[in-house]
This record gives structure tokens, C-alpha cells and sequence, in this order.
């Protein structure tokens, strides 16, 4: 079984979009939830950037989850999203409102009822496993593409704090969303971690 660890490696590959107002921003903390009772605060969406994604196609994925360091402690309830990934061979980076809500995604998982988070703690996401396969299973991919997962607003309750953040890369570089991944069937072998880009 191969490892791989990657983390998001430039400002520009973790962003976020305010469905409230349809702001989009590239400095904004990682957020997904509900931070309002109506207005433009509402319904937070992010999206985060993995470069070399060194997986050979169509490799089965045994294990996948991001992992998020809590910037803030947050208690807010309900907090309900969805995970997944942009369904496509080689995933570029976004760059505005009309190009992270125009993006085809995989099918979903649910991450519901999140409990609350301490600032500073680790938390990791449910399985992912089906939305990366489904990346690594398309004809084009090959290893080394990236691959870009969404973390999506799913009916949080309206109200404020209705959500969880973790850091952004532009506030701690080595504190910013991390995937992890498991492999096998043609997998490259060994633990890897994706170098710091500037695209």
C-alpha cells in the first residue's frame, strides 16, 4: 500500500465563496457552514488544491480524508456540509465566484452534525474515498495531476458561528488543509509530500 500526505502548497489553491452574497475570496480562513440568521454572511464554501497527486490512474483508493487544524474554537450548531471533488483529469486552479460554483463535482459524502471544534486541534473529515477514486478512475488522469475537494454549506442552521474553519495557507503555511490517501494496484510507493508552488 502506498501513502500519500499532501498539503495545500499556495495561497491561490485554497479558497472560499460566500453564497450569501457571492463573494469569492483566496485569504479567506477555510471555512464551510452558516455564520448568519439571513444577509450576506451565509452559507460558506471552500475549495482546496492538491498538486502532484502521485497516484497512477484507475489505482484503487483504500483510505482518503482531509485534515483540518482548527483556527478558532467554534461551537455552533447544526453544522451540516457536503465533501467532494471536482470531477475532472487535471484540476486547475479557481479563480473567481463564476468558476467555483461552475465546476462539476463528483457525488457527494456527508459530514453532518460536526461537532464543535478547539481552536488549535486536528480534525479529520469522513471518508473521501469515493469521490477521489472517482477522479483516479477517469481516463485522463495520471499521476502527478491535481486534484481539487470541495467542502460545501448542506442546511446549516442559520445563526451565527453555524460553522468550522480551519487555517488558511496565507496564515500558517505549514498549519493549511492537508490530504491524506492510501493505495494500492499501481500506486507509486513510499510516503510523499507536494512541494510549495507559486501557480
Amino acid at each position: 500500500m502506498a501513502v500519500l500526505d499532501l498539503q495545500v502548497a499556495a495561497g491561490a489553491d485554497d479558497v472560499f465563496y460566500r453564497g450569501g452574497d457571492g463573494s469569492f475570496f483566496v485569504n479567506a480562513n477555510f471555512s464551510a457552514g452558516n455564520n448568519a440568521t439571513s444577509g450576506t454572511f451565509t452559507l460558506f464554501d471552500v475549495a482546496a488544491r492538491f498538486t502532484n497527486v502521485t497516484i497512477a490512474q484507475a489505482s484503487t483508493i483504500d483510505v482518503a480524508y482531509l485534515t483540518l487544524q482548527a483556527v478558532s474554537s467554534l461551537s455552533g450548531t447544526i453544522v451540516n456540509t457536503n465533501l467532494s471533488a471536482e470531477d475532472v483529469d487535471n484540476a486547475a486552479q479557481i479563480t473567481t465566484a463564476a468558476d467555483f460554483t461552475g465546476r462539476v463535482l463528483t457525488a457527494v459524502v456527508a459530514w453532518n452534525s460536526i461537532a464543535a471544534w478547539v481552536i488549535e486541534d486536528i480534525n479529520n473529515t469522513p471518508s473521501i474515498v469515493s469521490p477521489i477514486q472517482t477522479v483516479v478512475n477517469r481516463g485522463g488522469f495520471a499521476s502527478g495531476n491535481a486534484l481539487n475537494v470541495f467542502w460545501k454549506n448542506n442546511g446549516s442552521t442559520l445563526n451565527t458561528n453555524v460553522y468550522r474553519a480551519g487555517y488558511r495557507y496565507e496564515l500558517d503555511t505549514t498549519k493549511a488543509t492537508k490530504l491524506h490517501i492510501e493505495s494500492t494496484a499501481g500506486a507509486v510507493d513510499g510516503t510523499l509530500t507536494a512541494s510549495v508552488t507559486t501557480a
